[in-house]
């Protein structure tokens, strides 16, 4: 069954029309060098297997996605986070930036310090 952001179940038409308006479906989208940070509106419940275990029953229709871009446009997944509001998912968008921003700074200095410091 989908959902609307606001959690309340809508038809498979509603939701379909709500994908397709600009603006709707996509939450952000951030580049760091050849990675790329996605977070969108699902619409459908995104079944996470931990959240299940600890009994947490909330809806996840939102979800950020961290992807490596390869040559020829093919992608290698890096990391993936599912939440239940867009207040979440705009948050956690910005924590896995911040997180592959400190990557590729700690991957600089120690390339730096390899080629400069002996």
């Amino acid at each position: 069954m989908p959902y609307n952001k606001q959690g309340q179940p809508i038809s498979e038409i509603e939701w379909a029309i709500l994908r397709g308006k600009p603006g709707y479906r996509i939450i952000n989208r951030t580049k760091v060098k050849n990675i790329i940070i996605s977070t969108v509106w699902t619409g459908h419940d995104i079944f996470d297997y931990d959240n299940f275990i600890n009994g947490n029953k909330k809806l996840l229709i939102f979800e950020t996605l961290a992807f490596n871009c390869i040559d020829k446009g093919m992608t290698n997944e890096l990391d993936r986070m599912a939440y239940a509001t867009e207040k979440e998912a705009i948050i956690g968008h910005r924590k896995m930036t911040r997180h592959f921003r400190e990557i590729q700074t700690e991957e600089k200095i120690k390339r730096w310090k390899k080629n400069y410091i002996k």
